[in-house]
């Protein structure tokens, strides 16, 4: 993995405790950074990308939970103080193992969708298909942050999705 300064993989950190906290011990199965912090172009404004993957899917209540502990943790408004902004994207591992296409994204989280977010939207499982070059990345870089590598929980991704 290229050098990612620690701030930036602590954050990253702090955001899968977020989840674990949030979901339960249980339901996390792995996480994992993506973007710039494994294709080696993290710049001090770059978001902080966690994927993590999940053993059962979210309950509504558990995505609000969720959002409001991103939205205090997240960006230049983070309630807690400014910080990097967040993106995090939360699969089912059933839902994207074995590969299909559109894949469901579970559960995502932006700075870009953070007006809607603090107004009280909730995010909802929705077909996402920028999980194909999300879930690639992480293959390409095959860094944990918890539990196995990426190479170990996703098949390749076909290059025509």
């Amino acid at each position: 993995m290229p050098a990612v300064p620690d701030s930036a993989t602590e954050q990253a950190r702090h955001v899968v405790r977020l989840v674990r906290e949030t979901l339960g011990d249980p339901a996390v199965r792995a996480a994992c950074p993506h973007g710039s912090a494994v294709l080696g172009g993290l710049r001090p404004t770059s978001d902080v990308d966690v994927l993590v993957v999940l053993d059962r899917p979210t309950t509504e209540a558990e995505r609000r939970a969720l959002t409001d502990a991103l939205l205090a943790v997240s960006g230049a408004r983070a309630y807690e103080g400014p910080a990097r902004p967040v993106e995090l994207s939360l699969v089912v591992h059933a839902e994207v193992r074995p590969w299909r296409y559109p894949p469901v994204c579970e559960y995502l989280y932006g700075e870009w969708l953070r007006d809607d977010f603090a107004s009280g939207l909730t995010p909802a499982p929705a077909p996402c298909p920028d999980l194909a070059p999300l879930i690639t990345m992480a293959r390409a870089g095959d860094v944990s942050l918890l539990g196995p590598r990426p190479s170990e929980l996703f098949d390749p991704v076909p290059e025509a999705d």
